[in-house]
C-alpha cells in the first residue's frame, strides 16, 4: 500500500499595492512605449477584456508596467529581483504559519516556466534562506501550466522514497522573463495574460 503524503499548509503571493495593475491607466500609459502599435494595443485589449481577468487586482512588475516605466525591460536583473520578490515572500509566509525554520527543509522543488537561470531558482532559494547543504534540491522549467500537477507527483515521489522527510514545494511564473515587445499575436497572449503569482507548501 502507497503511503500516505500530507500537505501541511500552504500560502500565496500577495503583490504590494503599488505593483496592482489599473487597466485603464495602463492601457493609457502603454500609448508612451516605443514597441506598442494601435493593432497591438487593441488587441491586447480585447483578449484581456474577454479573459475575466480583474481589472484592477493583479499586478505586474514594475519593469514592465506602462505607469511605472518608460520602456519595458525584460533583462536578468529585472527578472531575478520579480524572482526574489515572489519567492521570497511566499516561502517566508509558509515558514511563518508552519513554524518551520528554513534548515528544517529536507527537499526542495521550485518551477517556473520562462525564466530559468543558471544556477538555478533552487540554487537561488537555498542561499537566500540558509538552507542546509545537504537538502535536495531541484528545479523544474519549461512545462508550461501544466507543471503544478507535474511537481506534484516529484513531491509525492520523493517523499514515499524518503519517509518522514519535510518538502518545500513552490511554483510560480516569472513574468518579467515572458514579456513579449513584437507584434506576432500569438505571442501577445502572455503580455494580455500573465501576472506575477507564486504558491509555496510545506509537505
Amino acid at each position: 500500500m502507497m503511503r500516505p503524503v500530507y500537505l501541511v499548509d500552504y500560502t500565496m503571493f500577495d503583490a504590494p499595492e503599488q505593483l496592482k495593475v489599473d487597466f485603464y491607466a495602463t492601457q493609457m500609459a502603454a500609448w508612451n512605449w516605443k514597441c506598442v502599435s494601435k493593432e497591438k494595443h487593441e488587441f491586447v485589449s480585447k483578449i484581456f477584456l474577454a479573459s475575466g481577468i480583474s481589472t484592477t487586482r493583479t499586478a505586474v512588475p514594475a519593469c514592465i508596467q506602462p505607469t511605472l516605466t518608460t520602456e519595458p525591460k525584460t533583462d536578468l536583473n529585472s527578472a531575478q529581483a520579480e524572482c526574489k520578490m515572489v519567492y521570497g515572500q511566499v516561502i517566508s509566509e509558509v515558514l511563518r504559519k508552519t513554524g518551520l525554520q528554513a534548515t528544517d527543509i529536507d527537499i526542495l522543488i521550485t518551477n517556473t516556466s520562462i525564466y530559468c537561470p543558471t544556477p538555478s531558482i533552487a540554487s537561488l532559494v537555498i542561499n537566500m534562506f540558509k538552507m542546509r547543504e545537504d537538502v535536495q534540491a531541484y528545479h523544474m522549467g519549461g512545462m508550461g501550466c501544466a507543471f503544478g500537477v507535474v511537481g506534484l507527483n516529484l513531491v509525492r515521489d520523493m517523499l514515499i522514497a524518503h519517509p518522514g522527510k519535510i518538502c518545500l514545494f513552490v511554483s510560480s511564473e516569472i513574468i518579467t522573463s515572458a514579456f513579449y515587445p513584437g507584434q506576432r499575436q500569438e505571442a501577445l497572449l502572455t503580455n494580455a495574460l500573465f501576472r506575477m503569482g507564486g504558491s509555496a507548501a510545506i509537505l
